[in-house]
């Protein structure tokens, strides 16, 4: 699930390309949970929680975790925050959280003292609304973070689809 008021529509239906969650999965070697998952469950992943379980209020237990949160104002520091709050308590092992490429903001401090590694996407992500129709309306860039064990290997599938930091000053590629 994902996007909002921040992206030009007020609808929180805006849906994370295949492509993209197959890059994701790939990376992560399977999906273990999508906290923030749509009804029909569109990615992959072995558990799933929905609006109706309300992933804020649970428990991220899973080897592996991605996160394409609501992106509404209100919403994304929170999201931002049970990310890395969660991993520091070991409840995943490693994971990729896809947000707005907003590194102005209050939130976006989280990512650059708390993630391992960031991919800027090249582009802008076309979001699907359903039924594999695309969002025209994406009017900023997106940003990976991810945490966990070989970060190297992790954000190498990403090289050829944005530049990737990994945090400490060294990039993966030029």
């Amino acid at each position: 699930m994902s996007a909002a008021d921040t992206l030009g529509t007020h609808t929180a239906d805006w849906h994370t390309p295949g492509w993209l969650v197959e890059l994701v999965s790939t990376s992560l070697g399977g999906i273990g949970l999508d906290p923030c998952a749509d009804a029909e469950h569109r990615v992959p992943a072995l558990q799933h929680f929905t609006v109706k379980e309300d992933g804020l209020a649970q428990r991220w237990a899973a080897e592996s975790v991605f996160v394409n949160p609501p992106y509404s104002r209100g919403l994304i520091q929170k999201w931002v925050v049970m990310f890395f709050s969660q991993y520091a308590c070991g409840n995943f092992q490693r994971g990729w959280l896809l947000l707005p490429n907003d590194t102005d903001t209050t939130w976006f401090r989280g990512i650059w003292k708390q993630a391992d590694a960031v991919v800027f996407l090249y582009g802008r992500v076309q979001f699907e609304a359903g039924a594999g129709q695309v969002v025209s309306s994406n009017r900023g860039g997106s940003v990976l973070a991810y945490v966990g064990d070989s970060i190297r290997a992790r954000v190498l599938p990403m090289v050829p689809y944005g530049k990737v930091l990994i945090l400490g000053g060294k990039e993966v590629n030029g």
